[in-house]
């Protein structure tokens, strides 16, 4: 007896659906989005501030460095981060990136700090996306983040 032929054209279908919920499920579970030292909004949820807050609360920043030949793709890694309260980065998750790009962008991202947000005079932990530029051409010295 062989496989129906419905079955085989709803296989692929089905296999996506799988793994849609497999990568739902861990975003669901981050750490960024659970860290307990977050400041959060009355009804417990984190409150994040967006990329151009953070980027204007950015005091240093380091470009990404890539090996020394043109093989390793470029581009913009996003990154879901927490700020703590003393301005450093103490969680990040990449949430779109090549693999081979990801280890270069996080190891620069973890160098950066920010102006610590306050509330009520008080330095709290922040969550909030930023966003790396990664390329071959970027200076030590130079930030090519957005």
């Amino acid at each position: 007896m062989g496989v129906p032929q419905k079955a085989l054209v709803l296989l692929p279908a089905i296999v996506t659906c799988l793994i849609c919920s497999i990568v739902s499920g861990r975003e669901k579970q981050s750490g960024c989005r659970d860290h307990q030292s977050l400041w959060r909004d009355a009804r417990g949820a984190p409150v994040r501030l967006s990329s151009k807050e953070l980027i204007n609360r950015r005091i240093h920043c380091e470009a990404p460095k890539l090996p020394g030949a043109n093989w390793c793709p470029k581009g913009q890694v996003m990154f879901l981060v927490v700020i703590n309260a003393e301005g450093k980065v103490e969680c990040a998750e990449a949430v779109n990136v090549h693999p081979l790009v990801k280890p270069y962008a996080l190891d620069a991202l973890r160098k950066w700090t920010f102006k610590p947000v306050e509330v009520g005079g008080k330095p709290i932990a922040a969550l909030g996306t930023v966003f790396v530029d990664v390329s071959w051409d970027s200076g030590m010295g130079q930030c090519r983040s957005k």
